[in-house]
């Protein structure tokens, strides 16, 4: 039986690939340079661009106004989830990286032995949540003395 899930309990860490980047390439633009009897190319540099993952890490901003679980309020099916998102193993000389601010998820499950809460399902350890870059994961902690079920 999973304990309640309230204001602050924290999502597994999750992937993310909607990070963007570019690197310096110097040999991006090559053009003809020279004398016709000492032909040459030269180039002019520029910025390739490419698609890096992140590691996104939540905590659930809970939405009851009534109901509290250790001292705190409980969460519920619908509730945003702050996130937060580190960049993986991006090359040195990234530059113009994107989508790496994080933004905000949302519980999509609540629990599966149907208590309610302000008339919204109670969310649980393990109920799901969809990331702000659309991918899923679920809620790791929560009360361990409010069992539901």
């Amino acid at each position: 039986m999973p304990g309640a899930a309230f204001d602050g309990s924290k999502t597994k860490d999750s992937t993310a690939t909607d990070i963007t980047y570019q690197i310096w390439n110097p040999w991006k633009y090559p053009y003809p340079c020279g004398t016709p009897e000492f032909p040459a190319t030269c180039y002019n540099g520029g910025y390739d661009n490419y698609n890096g993952t992140s590691i996104v890490r939540g905590t659930i901003q809970a939405s009851a106004t009534s109901v509290y679980i250790n001292g705190k309020a409980a969460a519920l099916m619908n509730d945003r989830v702050r996130e937060e998102e580190t960049p993986q193993g991006l090359p040195g000389g990234a530059v113009n990286i994107r989508n790496a601010d994080g933004g905000f998820g949302q519980v999509t499950s609540g629990n599966n032995v149907q208590v309610y809460c302000e008339g919204k399902l109670l969310a649980v350890i393990g109920s799901t949540a969809r990331t702000h870059a659309n991918g899923s994961t679920n809620i790791a902690d929560g009360s361990t003395n409010v069992i539901i079920g």
